[in-house]
């Protein structure tokens, strides 16, 4: 992809560029689709020829592209699976209304809420059901344009009426637990293996599934459960575990501890201490890198972080200098703090 000078003629009036692992493809003014790169091949003329104009959005996998038209229907491109959709071209003919794509397959939602999907991982082995690009298993569901959530091998989505199903690889959220699946959720958050269903009003609460560590939120998950929970404001994630900001400051982090999953692990109290005590309160914004790592903006304008020390996990070394802080920007291994005087 590092090589555009076969198509840099058409690489004007570009409003948007999406790229896979290695290729790119740029989505012009007029709705022509163009791509560049080992895997932006179409597979016959047919293919770039609707690819030429009417395009209005354009979703990738590590290997191949899919593109929304605005007749509502699909064209499919590029290497692996997920660039021939012809096992399912009859259901992408029109009525498409969103498209979506994780690291292997996409799923579009049609405008009757029904999901078709397809593609799948070179190690799959001919099993699409392991990377979402098989939606059989919800075939009955009604979803919600637009309510989809992506996990490298899963997708989940909203239906209307509010619960969530799921298909792709159980270790990703591709399986809901049975006791979740009467769940209204009103957000869904995703990491790298799992997903966070959010449900506020009367009984808010939050839940996980997926890998292990995300689906187990053991002696914090009644921390974000009526009656204790006064509902949760926002909700971060690194690779493998969530933290959740509650309306009242206090933030409950659950998942792999060494990805961020103890909030506890911030610093701000002694051995012997209390637990109560080492819990992250009075939180007003609360961020994450890809590194690992969680910091959090307290009212009182310090900071505590947690999660990988090294990489913006531990800010005990610096909290001299983090007074009046108003901001923090994430790097992918470390963070920044923007202060209320503007300097950094």
């Amino acid at each position: 992809g590092g090589d555009a000078g076969s198509v840099a003629d058409k690489l004007v009036d570009v409003e948007a560029v999406v790229g896979s692992r290695s290729s790119f493809t740029a989505l012009r003014r007029g709705g022509e689709a163009v791509s560049w790169g080992p895997y932006s091949k179409t597979r016959d003329g047919a293919t770039a020829a609707a690819l030429a104009s009417g395009v209005v959005s354009v979703e990738a996998t590590e290997s191949s592209f899919a593109g929304l038209k605005a007749d509502g229907s699909v064209v499919a491109w590029g290497g692996g699976t997920g660039g021939d959709a012809a096992s399912v071209a009859h259901h992408l003919l029109d009525d498409v209304a969103s498209l979506h794509a994780n690291s292997f397959a996409f799923t579009a939602v049609k405008r009757d809420g029904s999901v078709v999907s397809w593609g799948q991982a070179p190690e799959a082995h001919g099993r699409k059901d392991v990377n979402g690009g098989d939606a059989s298993a919800v075939a009955a569901a009604r979803v919600e344009a637009g309510a989809v959530w992506t996990t490298p091998r899963a997708f989940a989505a909203r239906q209307t009426d509010g619960t969530v199903v799921a298909w792709g690889h159980k270790g990703h959220g591709g399986e809901m637990p049975e006791g979740l699946r009467d769940v209204p959720c009103q957000d869904v958050y995703a990491n790298a293996l799992g997903f966070a269903c959010v449900a506020d009003g009367a009984h808010p609460h939050v839940s996980a599934w997926g890998d292990a560590a995300v689906e187990d939120m053991g002696t914090v998950a009644h921390l974000l459960r009526a009656p204790l929970s006064p509902g949760v404001a926002a909700v971060v994630s690194t690779a493998r575990a969530f933290a959740a900001l509650r309306k009242d400051g206090r933030v409950v982090a659950w998942g792999s501890r060494v990805h961020g999953g103890n909030s506890t692990d911030a610093g701000l109290c002694k051995a012997g201490d209390p637990e109560e005590k080492c819990h992250v309160k009075g939180v007003a914004k609360v961020y994450s890198n890809e590194g690992d790592a969680f910091a959090a903006v307290r009212t009182t304008g310090d900071v505590a972080a947690w999660g990988v020390a090294s990489n913006g996990g531990n800010a005990t070394t610096v909290s001299a200098l983090l007074t009046d802080v108003e901001d923090v920007a994430a790097a992918r291994y470390a963070f920044a703090a923007v202060k209320k005087d503007r300097t950094v």
